[in-house]
């Protein structure tokens, strides 16, 4: 079944006669490095017409990925219709490990600089389970980058909650988190997992002994634990609406439902439900997949609208100003002002913010990623307390217009009404934020339900843990 959530789509597909050059062994792994210097390992390969970039999941090792060999034919067939791209994402496999894998925000910056590296403008992001999360916020957040997205066994939280259903339990997540920690790499693990891929995993002796070996090349035990806990806290819903990529939700009928959830939630998605019992794409009718895929990436792409599209909105501004200026003086006033904007301007080129607006003492910034946003704040309102004033900010991320070259729209608003709730030295943030930014290493506490001046509903608010 193939549909666009509100009308059946059917195609009449022939695909096309793999070229003898259009296969590959084992392609050479190359690396590229990120803004901040962490290196990740890349391979490209295949003789395809369009650039595509495949994301298994957030825990695999490049040379594991080919030893194992439906995987590499799995890996061989996307490379007769397209160049692909895959990698190892920092803190994983090949790439750096000595280095904390990061909120999503900064995994979709590392896969801009891949496709960087190679010199890629515009790609398709064809991403499983938690890896299509990643690539969903770089279709929000970069519409000009993205071509078309494909999300495999789309997934938006791991956890259950009423109104998303098909999560797990604290109780499940906890044991799976403990499974991890005690028995990563071993044996047992590798073939339990491998039994949870479907009914070819649990009696394919091969694949079981290949998931061992897999876990043990690609992540410690506590990294390994460390990355599902950040998965098992992260939320793309509120992302999803504001893509305006071609997009494609593919699943088994296992999943079905979750994934036309999603799909609903993401204009124009199409939906496909493919036959089969296996959880992977690399068993079971694989053919039957390509054709969809195949279909998919042939109808010609809706053109990017890149004037509108997610980010981030930070807000600062100088707690008490009025008197602090009377009580100075104009003079002592206006170079404490010029010394507060240098030290946040340098932080925010230090963290990737956008300048959009400055109105007298405070700053209004925008970012790719929610985690950078909330780290520029706390460290401006460290940096200026040597001036004896104290900041305040206020984060959230939402989908923008750009008008005159600013970002305008109601997240703006938002962002605006969220600082204004701050006391002295305090980054207050909006829930998508802080579900954006699991895995971080940033913390929060809630401080309850708040009304926001101008903006409709009540709005769970957050506040940055200090110490």
């Amino acid at each position: 079944m193939v549909s666009d959530c509100t009308k059946v789509r059917r195609w009449l597909i022939v695909m096309p006669t793999p070229r003898p050059d259009a296969s590959v062994d084992r392609p050479e792994t190359r690396y590229a490095t990120t803004s901040d210097g962490v290196t990740l390992a890349y391979q490209r390969f295949g003789e395809g017409v369009v650039d595509l970039v495949y994301a298994p999941y957030f825990i695999f090792n490049l040379d594991a990925l080919w030893d194992f060999p439906p995987i590499a034919d799995w890996l061989r067939a996307l490379g007769r219709f397209s160049r692909v791209l895959i990698y190892d994402p920092r803190g994983v496999g090949l790439s750096d490990r000595d280095v904390e894998p990061g909120e999503l925000g900064t995994r979709a910056r590392d896969m801009l600089a891949v496709l960087d590296a190679e010199g890629i403008r515009t790609a398709v992001i064809f991403g499983s389970l938690s890896h299509g999360a990643v690539g969903a916020l770089l279709a929000a957040t970069h519409p000009d980058r993205v071509r078309a997205l494909i999300w495999w066994h789309a997934c938006a939280r791991e956890r259950w909650a009423e109104d998303y259903p098909w999560g797990q339990s604290q109780e499940e997540i906890e044991e799976r988190l403990r499974a991890f920690e005690k028995g990563w790499g071993s044996s047992g693990l590798g073939a339990h997992m491998a039994g949870t891929q479907g009914p070819t995993g649990q009696v394919d002796a091969a694949f079981q002994g290949w998931m061992a070996k897999m876990q043990r090349g690609s992540v410690t035990p506590s990294r390994a634990a460390g990355l599902l806990r950040a998965w098992t806290e992260t939320d793309v819903r509120d992302l999803l609406p504001s893509i305006s990529a071609p997009t494609l939700v593919l699943a088994r009928p296992m999943t079905a439902d979750e994934g036309i959830f999603v799909a609903s939630l993401i204009p124009r998605a199409q939906f496909a439900v493919l036959p089969g019992p296996d959880h992977m794409p690399w068993f079971g009718d694989m053919h039957a997949l390509l054709e969809v895929v195949w279909a998919f990436l042939g109808v010609e792409p809706a053109t990017p609208t890149p004037d509108r599209f997610v980010t981030t909105v930070l807000f600062t501004d100088i707690v008490d100003s009025t008197r602090q200026s009377a009580l100075v003086g104009d003079s002592r006033w206006s170079a404490i002002c010029a010394e507060h904007h240098r030290l946040v301007r340098g932080l925010l080129a230090r963290h990737g913010g956008n300048e959009m607006d400055t109105a007298g003492d405070g700053f209004y910034a925008t970012f790719d990623s929610p985690g950078n946003a909330v780290r520029c704040a706390r460290d401006a309102i460290d940096a200026v307390r040597v001036l004896d004033i104290e900041v305040r900010a206020g984060v959230h991320t939402g989908e923008v217009a750009v008008t005159d070259g600013k970002c305008q729209g109601i997240a703006v608003t938002i962002g605006s009404r969220i600082a204004g709730l701050a006391a002295a030295s305090q980054v207050l943030v909006s829930r998508t934020v802080k579900d954006l930014t699991a895995g971080s290493g940033l913390t929060f506490e809630s401080v309850g339900e708040h009304d926001l001046k101008g903006v409709p509903d009540r709005w769970l608010i957050y506040r940055l843990a200090t110490g």
